[in-house]
């Protein structure tokens, strides 16, 4: 009973006990009273209803911290709205029973639930990071080698394999890996640079413009050719060629082939003088070697010393017994004669190359070793050997001088390979049709002895018997 009274307000209690004649009295008398004043089964009813909501306001109570410590948007303690009034503190309202009470129960179903302000996790944030990290590494070259190591050293084996071990061999497996990809992506760009070189020469040809607008307009053509192929684009393709040609109208107007024959000239012969001067520091070598190459021959021709497969061979011996003071002067002369030739071999071999040929591979450095002049060759095979390399080096070093001549002249080299094809045939030996031919090349110093001329009587080009010049009648 002392529960169902403890609902009713200040106020509705007295109104109970002035209906009742209650004007004084214990307690227990006064809430007698009211217990037979009031509506018994209306203050049940309102208690179970206070106990059902009380049970399903904890059920749906927001789950989280309380404590007054959490920082953000979570509701703490401290500053959570204190929503509890003491009964003896409510404001009186007319007691309402039956159907006239309003009815404040909500359905938990219908309920609509307060959003709760959701604080962004860091810790998920850096984990995301890390993954992409993990991933991005997993997909490298040193990775997937790394990988492969690990996977090596994990295999089976006789004895037991450490974790340090099976690290090394995943790490050097990765090295190993990541080098092999940076060879082949340098051979790709290579591939094509080639690429693009080709196709863009060849669109250039197609549009029929002349040599030197071509120049200027190679080389941001190429770059924006390999651009297609980085870009999966086939530049020989349809797609290809169209963007070409929007690229070519671009570079045009960027360039301006507008421009005045006199500006275009000047371009030319910057280009042809750069050229030029590099060809000019391979000819200032070619002078050096025919200087070496003519004291070879001179040491040949004195008889000071005899080449042959056994030269080698009487060099140690002889620089044995010079070492314990046992030869004599002739002796002594043919040694240091051997030697210097050897020597003088050597430094010749990998400075021999023909006027506009390029950089020299090592199959060519190969082979000019083995043609060129050494100790275990026949005397008369060195003499032939020398005679034809200078004689190429002789042949460069006119072709280079008539090419600055040729260049000072007109400005640039167009036209100059015409000219020396007519001039001298190409020709890199003297060539003769008859004796009087043969006399007068003699005299004039073009043919000297131990060199090479041709014998030519029908004058075509290439054509004739090549013949060593040994200084005898013919």
């Amino acid at each position: 009973m002392q529960n169902l009274l403890n609902l009713m307000t200040p106020y509705e209690k007295q109104r109970a006990l002035a209906s009742q004649g209650f004007t004084t009295g214990t307690t227990n008398q006064m809430n007698q009273a009211l217990f037979n004043q009031v509506d018994k089964p209306l203050l049940q009813a309102v208690f179970e209803q206070n106990n059902k909501n009380r049970m399903m306001n904890a059920f749906n109570r927001p789950t989280g911290s309380l404590s007054a410590l959490t920082s953000g948007s979570t509701r703490s303690a401290i500053n959570r709205p204190n929503t509890f009034v003491d009964p003896n503190m409510r404001v009186a309202s007319p007691l309402m029973s039956g159907s006239n009470r309003p009815n404040t129960f909500v359905e938990p179903s219908m309920r609509v639930p307060t959003p709760m302000p959701q604080q962004r996790s860091s810790l998920s944030s850096k984990a995301s990071t890390i993954g992409k990290g993990l991933l991005n590494f997993a997909q490298s070259p040193y990775g997937e080698g790394f990988a492969t190591g690990l996977l090596k050293a994990g295999g089976f084996s006789p004895r037991p394999i450490s974790f340090a071990e099976a690290l090394g061999t995943a790490m050097e497996q990765g090295q190993k890996s990541r080098e092999s990809a940076r060879t082949l992506e340098f051979e790709r760009e290579k591939f094509n640079e080639q690429i693009a070189q080709n196709t863009v020469a060849n669109f250039l040809a197609s549009k029929k413009l002349d040599i030197d607008q071509q120049k200027l307009l190679q080389p941001q053509l190429s770059n924006f050719t390999k651009s297609l192929i980085a870009a999966g684009i086939e530049p020989s393709s349809e797609q290809g060629i169209s963007l070409l040609e929007k690229e070519l109208a671009k570079a045009s107007t960027t360039i301006n082939l507008d421009k005045t024959d006199q500006q275009i000239k000047l371009e030319t012969f910057k280009m042809d003088r750069d050229f030029l001067k590099e060809e000019k520091k391979t000819i200032r070598g070619q002078k050096e070697i025919n200087q070496k190459l003519t004291l070879m021959k001179n040491l040949l021709e004195s008889g000071e010393i005899e080449t042959n497969k056994f030269a080698g061979f009487r060099r140690e011996i002889l620089g044995i017994a010079q070492a314990f003071d046992l030869l004599n002067d002739s002796e002594l002369g043919e040694l240091e004669g051997l030697q210097t030739f050897e020597s003088l071999a050597s430094y010749i071999i990998p400075r021999m190359r023909a006027v506009g040929s390029g950089a020299t591979s090592d199959f060519e450095v190969s082979m000019y070793t083995r043609a060129a002049p050494n100790i275990t060759n026949t005397t008369n095979g060195n003499l032939k050997i020398i005679a034809g390399f200078q004689q190429v080096n002789e042949f460069n070093i006119r072709k280079s001088n008539e090419m600055e001549k040729w260049l000072r002249k007109n400005k640039s080299l167009d036209g100059f390979e015409t000219f020396w094809d007519e001039e001298t045939g190409d020709q890199v030996f003297p060539q003769y049709s008859n004796q009087e031919n043969f006399d007068e090349l003699v005299k004039s110093g073009k043919l000297k002895k131990n060199q090479y001329v041709i014998y030519n009587p029908s004058g075509d080009k290439f054509a004739g018997e090549l013949i060593f010049y040994t200084g005898e009648e013919q």
